[in-house]
This record gives C-alpha cells, sequence and structure tokens, in this order.
C-alpha cells in the first residue's frame, strides 16, 4: 500500500515536534515522539509495508501486533485528515 502525502501539506520540524499544515484546508497538526519516528518513514518510504518493518526495527521490544495496529490507525488518521492519500497495489484488492 502506497502512501501519498497530498501536494497541499507542507511540514516541518521545530523543537522537537513536527508540524504540519494544510494550505487547502487551513489545518494544523502537530506531531511528538511516536508519530514524529513513523511520519519521518512515511516520508521516506511512502510505503505502509517499508513503514511497519523500520518501526519492527526501530522499536524491537514492542508487540509487533501492537505496533501494527498503532501505525494502521495512524495512517487513517492522516487519511481522515486529509493529509495523505492511499494507494493499494492490484494485489491488495
Amino acid at each position: 500500500m502506497k502512501i501519498w502525502v497530498k501536494k497541499s501539506i507542507a511540514w516541518q520540524e521545530y523543537f522537537g515536534k513536527i508540524y504540519i499544515f494544510d494550505d487547502v484546508n487551513h489545518n494544523s497538526f502537530t506531531l511528538e515522539d511516536t508519530a514524529m519516528v513513523i511520519w519521518k518513514s512515511i516520508i521516506k518510504t511512502k510505503n505502509y509495508e517499508k513503514t511497519l518493518e523500520e518501526m519492527f526495527n526501530h522499536f524491537p521490544a514492542v508487540d509487533k501486533n501492537s505496533l501494527a495496529n498503532d501505525i494502521k490507525t495512524f495512517v487513517m488518521d492522516l487519511k481522515h485528515n486529509r493529509i495523505v492519500r492511499i494507494v493499494y497495489d492490484n494485489k491488495h484488492r
């Protein structure tokens, strides 16, 4: 599953937080801690499965099922807030 950040989104890391701004809807969001790590992986990989793999490596002590659920919830929240667009691979449909 590909994760595309919408073109209207700008973001910046500043003083240990990530600030996300939506130029179209004029919404803003702040990410901290684990959400920042997940966001940076999404930006880098643009792929849910690769982000999941990176997070498993980054947080090896965390239960994989719990972490996978948290990441899926985070990605769906980003989608719901119109920050990202999800593109499913043909094999996942």
